[in-house]
């Protein structure tokens, strides 16, 4: 190795630490990366979870599985697939979970 470089394996160890996306912690990191960047889209008061108040700005759609829905048919469909416990709210991990 030479001087100065970090291990390739290092890096993504500290990439996945980094984003708590270690083996075994959900998806691997570039699905992590893409499912973080959909959240983040969808929690647009960045309270770290999803609720029905994040899918309410009229005129906005959203693709899901090749289709274009509109806001409250995406809620319906996220909430139905997404909401494990069925308290209403999305968490980064259930939404991990539905997705990967």
């Amino acid at each position: 190795m030479r001087r100065g470089r970090i291990p390739t394996a290092a890096l993504s160890l500290t990439a996945c630490v980094a984003v708590g996306a270690c083996e075994g912690d959900g998806p691997a990191l570039p699905q992590r990366l893409a499912l973080d960047s959909v959240f983040n889209a969808l929690d647009t008061d960045a309270d770290g979870v999803l609720t029905a108040a994040d899918f309410v700005e009229e005129g906005r759609t959203h693709r899901i599985n090749g289709e274009e829905l509109n806001a409250a048919a995406a809620r319906d469909w996220y909430f139905e697939q997404c909401d494990a416990d069925e308290d209403g709210q999305i968490t980064r991990q259930e939404f991990y979970r539905c997705l990967s």
